[in-house]
């Protein structure tokens, strides 16, 4: 897997931290996380998302189709010949038939995924999580608590985090607001 660099400014968020190359790898990879995530949430990408998974879904039917009427004896001559060559090879024609609806099933059940509202908040409690294991590996205190206007240090790293992958607008209470949100799909 590469790893990504941290910015001069997550870097000095999670020094201030812990200074370790490790913990500044760990954020930096966290960054990655969040921004790969909010890229998700992004509608333009989601609807390329889903026309690709259409795409994979017509394909997939259309071979389970071929598979069933070539098993049935319905499709032309050719077609049960190129089934037996198949099956001749050591392919099973019954496993790839339920290959092909499962992933019929599968690529339908994200499309319904993808077209339902994305949860705003997802991206900042993945990112929380990943890097309260990062404070738990290197044995130190996770809080979300906001002190006479000072922000825990996880709370205020998650922040340069959301900055470092183009989030500049989230502030510590929204974090903390989102880490006690319900997630929408409950």
């Amino acid at each position: 897997m590469k790893r990504r660099k941290a910015s001069k400014a997550l870097e000095n968020a999670a020094r201030a931290i812990c200074d370790s190359d490790e913990f500044v790898a760990h954020a930096a990879g966290v960054a990655a996380l969040y921004r790969r995530e909010r890229d998700l949430e992004g509608t333009d990408q989601r609807r390329e998302l889903r026309g690709t998974l259409k795409l994979l879904q017509r394909h997939a039917e259309a071979i389970a189709a071929w598979l069933g009427e070539a098993q049935a004896g319905r499709g032309i001559p050719t077609e049960r010949t190129a089934l037996q060559l198949i099956g001749e090879q050591g392919g099973d024609n019954a496993i790839v038939q339920a290959w092909a609806e499962r992933v019929t099933r599968s690529a339908s059940q994200a499309i319904d995924d993808l077209a339902a509202k994305p949860d705003a908040s997802k991206a900042v409690r993945i990112a929380a999580d990943a890097l309260k294991a990062t404070f738990e590996h290197h044995k130190l205190k996770w809080s979300t608590a906001i002190a006479r206007g000072q922000a825990a240090p996880g709370l205020t790293l998650l922040c340069a985090i959301a900055r470092d992958a183009g989030d500049r607008s989230l502030t510590p209470v929204e974090v903390r607001e989102a880490l006690r949100a319900p997630p929408a799909d409950q």
